[in-house]
């Protein structure tokens, strides 16, 4: 019996033993447990890192929405990476608490087998995903500065938009007064206060192009329009997501010039089945909202005059309270010579920043005597005047001629930075620079100095753009040398240096001398095949720059065009 007693006892005895061993180094290899897990930290720590990197590249992809599962898994990461094994060790007297540090010795080699865990569940397919297009935020201008009497005119957009009964809301006013920027503005409060589950913001445009405006606003509600879908069934679809789409949805047409059918974009105004939409409308004309049916429109007049000054202030780069009264007082003069236009202000005050006070005279001098402005409207003359000093205080000849070039564009037309460095190098802004990245290196500088002048606009997608009333200018500036936006009817000047042809096909004959950019847009899907006279071609010696701008598919002969 002792001897069976003795057989059981050994295994549990050594059983007991083994596992007290165990729980022992717990206590006796503790520096080795915290190492371990500092280690295996600094790897955790690393790769959290880089899924964060990951995240921020999806944001530039617009994938905002970041997966679930990484969610989880970076909040796990992150209590680990916080775990601190520096805190000091409990004392009793000078003898050190034994207990504490097996226990945390223990505690501490199940961190580390979590972390192990966590890195071998960080090969993410995925880390976000896309949301739609970017929302008003997008658009607002970091720089706005809202002042007494046009919070009063925001006020009451945001007012008119809470009305359940008012689906159709207008805001006119002179070009240049900043209709967009606030419509903009609205926009973003009333989509922050969820007064709206969706603001779509589109441009119109003089030209307008309503399947541009319908495939815009699909793409912010995630619906895709197939291409060959014919333009009644695309705004039919569209009409039926969002009238059938459970949710209240705001479009902002911007810069209407003339009535538009909604029906025919495929907007269902007002409430629709289980979806409600409305719509914020900025135009120039006064008529343009009534023939919308807008009731009650608001209007955005020009700047007071105090409000003017500090507007100037600002972007010359001074405190509004800071200068002396013979800043102000220039400066005072200077947007009296503005007509009080916002757009104009900016311009001229982006000129002088930092500029002494003998060139805000001399500025001021240069808008009182300007020459006679023909051609105008009267109540633009000032703006315009403004907007060519502007132009002259650019100190680059290099900037001047692409600020011309960029008028070549459409109106709001998102011009490329790639596309537009590419006319650059081709007309010889960039110098002679052989080597494409050297060539590029030339460009940035001149495209910026249009940009801090206010003169150009960055867009998104690597894009720039010129406010419709800088353009305007831009064209008036250089009547001798641009012709844009010339169609089949037109009469095409001569002599000139720039030009743009919004074209079926080519015209029989042309004197292009002089000419070094074309732009041709070719929008005709019914007519891909366009048709090249032989010898067109034949008299444009200097011609630098043919692009072919089309939204179909194009054929055109090799051989005529050579």
């Amino acid at each position: 019996m002792e001897a069976i007693g003795e057989g059981v006892a050994t295994p549990v005895a050594e059983s007991l033993v083994d596992k007290a061993m165990k729980e022992l180094k717990y206590l006796c290899c503790y520096k080795t447990y915290v190492d371990d897990f500092e280690e295996e930290k600094t790897s955790l720590s690393a790769r959290r890192n880089r899924v964060l990197k990951d995240i921020e590249d999806a944001k530039h992809r617009n994938e905002n929405k970041v997966e679930d599962e990484v969610e989880l898994w970076l909040d796990r990461a992150k209590d680990l990476i916080e775990e601190d094994t520096k805190g000091k060790k409990k004392w009793f007297g000078l003898v050190t608490n034994c207990f504490w540090q097996y226990k945390r010795g223990k505690e501490l080699e199940g961190k580390t087998q979590k972390i192990k865990r966590l890195m071998g569940q960080s090969n993410f397919a995925r880390v976000a995903r896309s949301t739609g297009l970017p929302g008003m935020d997008f658009y607002s201008c970091p720089n706005f500065m809202t002042f007494e009497d046009r919070e009063l005119i925001s006020q009451k957009l945001k007012e008119a938009l809470k009305d359940d009964n008012r689906f159709m809301i207008g805001l006119y006013g002179l070009g240049g007064t900043g209709k967009t920027t606030m419509a903009i503005e609205v926009g973003k409060d009333v989509e922050e206060s969820k007064l709206f589950d969706k603001v779509i913001f589109s441009v119109v445009s003089k030209d307008a192009n309503l399947k541009n405006i319908r495939v815009n606003i699909a793409k912010h509600l995630d619906l895709p329009l197939t291409e060959g879908m014919e333009e009644s069934e695309q705004a039919q679809k569209l009409w039926k997501t969002i009238a059938e789409g459970g949710k209240k949805v705001l479009i902002i047409l911007d810069d209407m010039w003339e009535k538009l059918t909604l029906r025919d974009i495929g907007i269902p105004l007002g409430r629709h089945g289980k979806g409600c939409c409305a719509v914020l409308l900025t135009t120039r004309d006064r008529r343009v909202c009534i023939d919308m049916d807008c009731n009650e429109p608001s209007q955005l007049e020009v700047l007071k005059e105090k409000d003017a000054v500090d507007l100037f202030l600002s972007y010359a780069g001074m405190s509004i309270d800071g200068p002396s009264n013979d800043f102000k007082d220039v400066a005072r003069d200077i947007v009296k010579e503005c007509g009080s236009l916002p757009i104009a202000i900016v311009a001229v005050a982006s000129a002088l920043k930092s500029r002494p006070l003998p060139e805000w005279r001399d500025s001021l001098k240069r808008l009182q005597n300007h020459e006679r402005i023909h051609d105008v409207d009267k109540e633009l003359k000032q703006a315009y005047n403004s907007l060519r000093l502007s132009y002259a205080y650019l100190r680059n000849e290099k900037a001047k001629q692409l600020f011309l070039l960029c008028s070549l564009f459409p109106e709001d037309y998102e011009i490329p930075i790639e596309l537009l460095t590419r006319i650059a190098i081709g007309v010889g802004l960039c110098g002679e620079a052989n080597i494409y990245s050297v060539a590029r290196s030339h460009f940035t500088p001149i495209k910026n100095e249009l940009i801090d002048s206010c003169l150009l606009l960055k867009d998104k997608n690597e894009c720039v753009k010129m406010h419709d009333l800088v353009r305007e200018v831009a064209l008036w500036i250089g009547n001798k040398q641009v012709q844009a936006g010339m169609n089949s009817n037109s009469t095409l000047m001569e002599n000139i240096h720039y030009s743009s042809w919004n074209l079926v096909d080519f015209p029989n004959h042309f004197d292009g001398k002089k000419l070094e950019v074309l732009l041709l847009w070719i929008h005709d899907a019914n007519s891909p095949r366009v048709k090249v006279p032989n010898a067109i071609f034949e008299g444009m010696e200097n011609l630098k720059i043919l692009a072919l701008m089309s939204s179909s598919d194009l054929e055109i002969s090799a051989a005529s065009l050579f």
